[in-house]
């Protein structure tokens, strides 16, 4: 077999496997709810077929051919759910779209488009098995819900797109677009927490936020918990456990950022960021087990989207003066005062600062130990800038309990700079 052969083999064959895949998960439907669907098993691997063949015959002949082919399918298709609905009352037309969608994937798959067919039929195959879930969290949402989703999308998709990519003003500090980036980033994170919260519980819900969040902004998330700890003030403890364990990620990002860069200062770094690290996730678990003094009234109580652009736009005009100080300070200091270049810069960005001061260390113009201390102080600056955030933004016994958690973290840090 020529190579031409094989491959048109090798495509015909995960043609016929993804339309398998829908036609499994259709015929599983049909089975549960015992009821007759338009295709099964049988039907959709004929049509991924089809779509294989047609896709070949376009693409070696004329692109006409997939036209025609995709124009009588879909009016075939059409017309059987017309039919379909005159009979059985049936109303959904949800199996004849799939349908046309595994046509279009046996094109695909016969224009060598492997991966974005089994991409396109693994999200085709989770939305048509999630029907029950994705109704009843539909039944869930209420408008103001709906106008929170929409708020969020106009500040993500129609104004963070349009804004200038480039430096602006004193030290070309004012970037628009990167400004702009974190209240999408906090507007983000204040929304999957709050649809968390209302459809998994605070508990649940606020956890997987900060975890999550935590590798995408740890600043964001600290933020956004702030921001709702004054929306829901009934309860407190999920959104300081978000906070601590999405900032404890910190320590263990900046550990493989160094681990990468240089593994002889890793060996050094251990020992104070796990300190860290460690204590900050060990005061999340102490969090996660004890159990709020919560009346059986509270706990049902209606808990509304914390979406507001204000206090984002707030922490926007924060984080551009920190910005001001961090960058007066590397452009007077330099190389010159490591550790309060790196105090400076801690209050701004940690990854920058643990890259600039790992590749100083790998050019031997900074000494090992130099270097760490020098990291140190800057992720404990970081967190204390954090703490910070919880401090104005927070509510009082949220503030309260994240300045016990993130003194014991600086806490842990200092002490072991004794050990380095």
């Amino acid at each position: 077999m020529g190579e031409i052969g094989l491959n048109f083999f090798v495509n015909f064959m995960v043609a016929i496997a993804l339309g398998i895949l829908v036609g499994l998960e259709r015929e599983f439907h049909a089975a549960k709810g015992k009821k007759e669907s338009f295709a099964g098993i049988r039907t959709f691997t004929i049509v991924s077929i089809f779509g294989a063949l047609v896709g070949y015959l376009g693409i070696n002949y004329s692109y006409w051919i997939i036209v025609a082919g995709l124009i009588c399918f879909s009016i075939f298709a059409i017309v059987f759910y017309v039919i379909d609905c005159q009979v059985s009352k049936r109303y959904g037309a949800t199996t004849e779209i799939a349908s046309i969608v595994v046509f279009v994937i046996g094109i695909l798959c016969s224009a060598g488009q492997l991966r974005l067919a089994i991409i396109a039929t693994i999200i085709l195959t989770l939305f048509l098995s999630l029907k029950g879930p994705l109704h009843g969290f539909v039944k869930k949402l209420d408008k103001e819900d709906i106008y929170s989703t929409l708020k969020f999308a106009i500040i993500a998709f129609i104004i963070l797109p349009f804004l200038p990519d480039k430096a602006y003003g004193p030290f070309n500090v004012l970037n628009p677009y990167k400004i702009w980036l974190i209240v999408v980033l906090i507007s983000a994170i204040s929304l999957v927490g709050y649809l968390a919260m209302k459809f998994i519980g605070a508990k649940k819900g606020m956890s997987i936020t900060g975890f999550f969040g935590g590798f995408v902004s740890s600043t964001a998330v600290s933020m956004s918990m702030s921001q709702t700890s004054k929306t829901v003030t009934k309860i407190v403890n999920p959104f300081v456990f978000a906070m601590v364990i999405a900032c404890s990620t910190m320590f263990f990002r900046v550990l493989v950022v160094v681990g990468i860069l240089n593994r002889a200062l890793l060996g050094k770094l251990l020992i104070p960021l796990l300190a860290m690290g460690i204590t900050g996730a060990a005061s999340a678990f102490v969090l996660w087990r004890k159990k709020e003094n919560v009346s059986e009234k509270d706990k049902q109580l209606k808990i509304h989207s914390p979406f507001t652009i204000g206090p984002a736009l707030k922490f926007a005009l924060f984080f551009i003066i920190v910005l001001f100080i961090a960058k007066i300070g590397s452009v007077y200091l330099g190389s010159k005062g490591l550790y309060l270049t790196a105090l400076l810069s801690g209050l701004a960005d940690v990854d920058a600062l643990t890259v600039s001061v790992t590749q100083l260390t790998n050019a031997g113009s900074v000494a090992a130990d130099v270097g760490v201390t020098a990291i140190v102080i800057g992720v404990i600056t970081n967190t204390l800038v954090k703490a910070g955030i919880a401090n104005i933004f927070g509510s009082k016994e949220f503030k309260k309990k994240i300045n016990v958690v993130f003194a014991l973290i600086v806490l842990a840090g200092l002490i072991s700079l004794l050990f380095i």
